[in-house]
């Protein structure tokens, strides 16, 4: 008799409570590897770094002397904390609009089968398989002051990375490249799913290659193009 009472319990509302306990928590269980590893590499160190910024630290980066909000005063109070924002915007607003026009112009060269337009696909999809180190040790000699390849082209002694009038170029326009690559990829792959149809009726309404452009082929893939602006900078 008591067996015949422990699998009644097992098999009723014991065991359904269990179920339903657990099916709560599994979600909560799943996302523990994530939570743990975001926890030590992104969630400490972001509210270690804003419990110090109320304290003069050491060399060693530990707290010694409670500042309260006087490192923030002094911060929003300097000049150059302001041009560090301004670079910064204009940097994101370059970088995002023009990687954008390069991937769909790109993407536009290759829209239509011709001989040749796989390599050329290759290509233009390049950027997205190399490294940013290695991009970037590679562009530091394409921009070296003295013999670099662009001054060599162009005859000039121009310091591209030290000097302020060309420093935001030259990083906006490696940048640009590098980005570029991913913009191509998504693009391309948007403007496969534009339908033939449209482009066919338009031609019998007269329509130009611009104004198939403006009217069908930017409208139809404009979800595409906001994804890659979004995804890079969130």
């Amino acid at each position: 008799m008591p067996k015949e009472v422990s699998t009644a319990k097992q098999s009723g509302p014991y065991m359904s409570h269990k179920g339903r306990l657990y099916d709560r928590i599994e979600p909560y269980l799943l996302l523990l590897p994530a939570f743990s590893i975001f926890s030590v590499f992104l969630f400490y160190p972001f509210l270690r770094t804003i419990y110090l910024s109320f304290f003069l630290t050491d060399k060693f980066g530990n707290a010694k002397v409670f500042w309260g909000v006087r490192n923030y005063s002094d911060l929003f109070a300097s000049s150059s904390f302001w041009a560090s924002i301004s670079v910064t915007f204009q940097f994101v607003l370059i970088v995002a609009f023009g990687s954008l026009i390069v991937g769909m112009i790109t993407s536009l060269l290759t829209a239509r089968e011709y001989p040749g337009s796989t390599i050329i696909s290759a290509s233009y999809a390049m950027p997205v398989a190399i490294a940013s180190a290695a991009a970037s040790m590679a562009f530091r000699m394409v921009f070296h002051p003295t013999n670099g390849l662009l001054n060599i082209l162009f005859g000039t002694q121009i310091n591209w990375l030290g000097s302020p009038e060309w420093a935001l170029f030259s990083v906006s326009a490696v940048t640009i490249w590098l980005q570029s690559g991913i913009n191509f990829i998504f693009i391309s792959a948007g403007l496969r799913g534009v339908s033939d149809e449209l482009y066919e009726s338009a031609s019998i309404d007269g329509a130009g290659y611009f104004r198939k452009l403006f009217s069908i082929t930017i409208p139809s893939i404009s979800p595409t193009l906001f994804f890659p602006s979004y995804n890079k900078y969130n």
